[in-house]
């Protein structure tokens, strides 16, 4: 099993994953696509163009808030059923 780190910023902000080869925050850029020329400055100016990080980091709590939920809703709905399956009537 292979095991994957997410790199961290210093200021406790959190990359967003550009492409496979580069990892982006407001303060730094990660990965072997940060060493190409050029790189980083067009996805900043990508980013930028999109929004900003801001939009990007509402965009990710508003998706892993969903995610939360349908998960927490699952778990309800899986607890009811094993409730109603042990009922003896």
């Amino acid at each position: 099993m292979k095991n994957v780190v997410k790199p961290e910023c210093r200021h406790g902000c959190r990359f967003h994953q550009i492409n496979d080869t580069l990892w982006m925050c407001r303060h730094a850029s990660y990965g072997d696509g940060s060493y190409r020329l050029g790189t980083v400055a067009d996805a900043r100016a990508l980013i930028e163009k999109m929004g900003g990080f801001e939009r990007l980091d509402a965009d990710r709590d508003k998706a892993e808030a969903r995610e939360r939920e349908a998960k927490e809703k699952e778990q309800r709905q899986k607890a009811q059923r094993l409730v109603q399956s042990l009922r003896y009537e």
